[in-house]
C-alpha cells in the first residue's frame, strides 16, 4: 500500500506542475499566480519524500513491483533516487523562481516539470521499451531548457547535446533491438529469468545498452556535451543536469548490470570494463579541470564545474560493477553528496550571473573575501566535492575506495591487480582533484578582492542565501552524521 502510494504521488505530482504551468502560459503572464502555484507545487513535491520515508520505515522489500501500471515499479533502488531527484527538484525549483524572468516562468516551469516527468519515469520504469520512451522525453526536455534563453552560445550548445544525445539514444536503440533476438520480452522480470550474457548476441546487446546509457552517464570521450551544455544552460538547468540528469545514466548502467549479467547481476569482465572506464574518465575530469584553471584568456567557473562533474561520474562507474549492498549504498551515497554539493555551487554561478553579470574566476576574484558568508559556503561546498572530512562527500568517497579496498582483498589473479592499480589511481586522482578545488577557494576566497565588486543585499537575495546555508549545513550534517542517510539506505537496499 505504502508503495502504491508513493507511485501515484510520483507520476501525479509533476503532472499538476505541468498543468499548471501550462495553463497559466497560454493566458496572460500573472506573476502573482505563477509563483504561488509553483511554490505549492514544490511543496508536493516534498510530500512524495515524506511518503518514501515513511514506506521505508514500514517495508523492506527491494523486490517490490507496484501493480499501479505495466512496465512501471519502484523497489528499494528506485526509492532511494527519488527521494534525492525530488529534493533536488524542489530546492532548484525555489532557486528558479529568483532567477528566471517573471514573464518567462510560465513556459521555463512547464519544461521543468516535464523534465522531472521523464527522469521520474526512467526510474521507475520496468521494461527497456518505455524507459527509452522516457528517455527520449526527458533528453528532447534537456535541449529545450538548455537553449532556453535563446543566445548563440546556448543554441549552438543545444545543438552539440542534442547530435550527442541523439547519437547515446541510437546505440541504446540498437542494443535494445540486439535484445529483441535473445528475449521473448524487454520486461526486467523477464530478463532476469533468462541468461541473456551466455550468447554473443546478449553479450552485445549488453555492451551496446551500457554505452548508450554511458553517453548521458559522462563515459570518457562521450561526455563532450557536457562542458559545452552546463555554462550555456540557465543555472538552475545546470544544476539539474550535473545533479540529475547525468546520474540517470549511470542509474541505466547499473540497473542493467544488475539485470543482465550473471551470479546475481555481476561478472568480472564487467567489473573490469566499468574499472577502467571510470579510471580514465576520472583522470580526464582531472586534467580538464586544472587545464581550464590554467588557461590566460578564460576561467569559465561554470565550465570548471562541468569537467569537475566528469571527475565524480568516473567514481561512481567504478563501483558500479562490484556485487554486494555496500557497493550500492556507496554508488547511492556518493550520487547524493555530489547532487547536493554541485548543484549548490551552479546556484552560486547563477547567483553570481544575476548579480554581477559574470561567471568568470577572475573577475570574482576575491568575492567570498569581501562576502565571507558566501566564501564558507563556497569552501563547504568544494570540500565536499574533494573528500575533506566534516562533509557528506568524505563519507561517500571513503566508502567508494574501501569497497574497492575489499574487492581486492576477495579477487586473485589479474582481477586483483586491477583493482589494486584501480585503489591507488583513484586515491591519486582524489588527491589531484582536491588539488584542483582548492585553487579555486583560493581564487575566489583568498585571493584579493575586486575593487568594483558590490556586495549590498536585496531582500529576494537574502532569501536565497538563506537557502544556500541551509544546503551548505546539510552537507556538514552528512558529513557528521551520515548514518540520518545510510541507515534508510541499509534498510531499502
Amino acid at each position: 500500500m505504502d508503495m502504491d502510494i508513493l507511485f501515484i504521488a510520483t507520476i501525479i505530482i509533476p503532472v499538476i506542475g505541468i498543468g499548471f504551468s501550462s495553463v497559466i502560459a497560454v493566458r496572460n503572464h500573472q506573476r502573482l499566480i505563477i509563483d504561488i502555484l509553483t511554490v505549492i507545487n514544490m511543496f508536493l513535491l516534498m510530500t512524495e519524500i515524506i511518503i518514501a520515508i515513511y514506506m521505508a520505515s514500514k517495508t523492506h522489500n527491494t523486490t517490490y513491483y507496484s501493480k499501479f501500471a505495466y512496465g512501471l515499479q519502484i523497489d528499494g533502488l528506485s526509492v532511494a533516487l527519488l527521494v534525492l531527484f525530488q529534493a533536488i527538484m524542489f530546492i532548484v525549483g525555489l532557486f528558479s523562481i529568483y532567477y528566471i524572468e517573471k514573464e518567462k516562468q510560465a513556459s521555463y516551469f512547464t519544461l521543468y516539470f516535464v523534465l522531472q516527468l521523464g527522469m521520474t519515469l526512467v526510474l521507475i520504469g520496468d521494461n527497456y521499451f518505455f524507459i527509452f520512451v522516457f528517455w527520449e522525453l526527458m533528453v528532447l526536455t534537456g535541449y529545450a531548457l538548455v537553449v532556453f534563453e535563446k543566445r548563440k552560445e546556448s543554441i549552438i550548445a543545444g545543438f552539440r547535446y542534442l547530435v550527442i544525445s541523439s547519437l547515446g539514444s541510437l546505440i541504446l536503440l540498437f542494443g535494445l533491438g540486439l535484445m529483441t533476438l535473445v528475449s521473448p520480452s524487454l520486461n526486467f522480470t523477464t530478463l532476469q529469468q533468462i541468461n541473456v550474457t551466455s550468447s554473443i548476441l546478449g553479450k552485445l546487446s549488453l555492451g551496446f545498452i551500457i554505452l548508450g546509457f554511458g553517453v548521458t552517464g559522462g563515459f570518457v570521450v562521450l561526455n563532450q556535451w557536457l562542458p559545452d551544455a552546463h555554462p550555456a544552460a540557465p543555472a538552475p538547468i545546470s544544476s539539474l543536469l550535473s545533479g540529475l540528469l547525468v546520474k540517470t545514466g549511470i542509474y541505466g548502467i547499473y540497473r542493467t548490470v544488475l539485470i543482465l549479467t550473471p551470479v546475481q547481476g555481476f561478472d568480472a569482465k564487467t567489473n573490469q570494463a566499468l574499472l577502467i572506464i571510470g579510471l580514465i574518465t576520472i583522470t580526464e575530469g582531472n586534467i580538464m579541470v586544472l587545464a581550464q584553471l590554467m588557461r590566460k584568456d578564460v576561467q569559465d567557473f561554470k565550465r570548471v564545474l562541468a569537467y569537475s562533474t566528469t571527475v565524480h561520474l568516473g567514481f561512481l562507474l567504478l563501483v558500479a560493477g562490484i556485487p554486494g549492498t555496500l557497493a550500492t549504498i556507496a554508488l547511492i551515497f556518493h550520487t547524493i553528496n555530489h547532487a547536493i554539493a554541485k548543484a549548490l555551487l551552479f546556484m552560486i554561478s547563477g547567483y553570481f550571473i544575476h548579480k554581477y553579470h559574470t561567471r568568470e574566476l577572475r573577475e570574482l576574484r576575491g568575492i567570498g573575501r569581501k562576502d565571507k558568508y558566501l566564501g564558507a559556503i563556497i569552501m563547504i561546498a568544494f570540500f565536499s566535492l574533494g573528500g575533506l572530512p566534516l562533509t557528506g562527500g568524505f563519507v561517500s568517497k571513503f566508502l567508494i575506495l574501501f569497497v574497492l579496498y575489499k574487492q581486492v582483498l576477495v579477487t586473485s589473479g589479474i582481477g586483483g591487480a586491477m583493482l589494486f592499480w584501480a585503489l591507488f589511481i583513484a586515491i591519486a586522482n582524489s588527491a589531484l582533484a582536491f588539488g584542483g578545488y582548492l585553487w579555486i577557494i583560493k581564487i575566489l576566497v583568498f585571493d584579493s578582492p575586486v575593487a568594483e565588486i558590490d556586495t549590498t543585499i536585496s531582500t529576494n537575495e537574502k532569501l536565497i542565501r538563506i537557502l544556500f546555508g541551509l544546503i551548505a549545513l546539510i552537507i556538514i550534517l552528512l558529513g557528521i552524521y551520515p548514518w540520518l542517510v545510510l541507515k534508510p539506505l541499509t534498510f531499502l537496499l
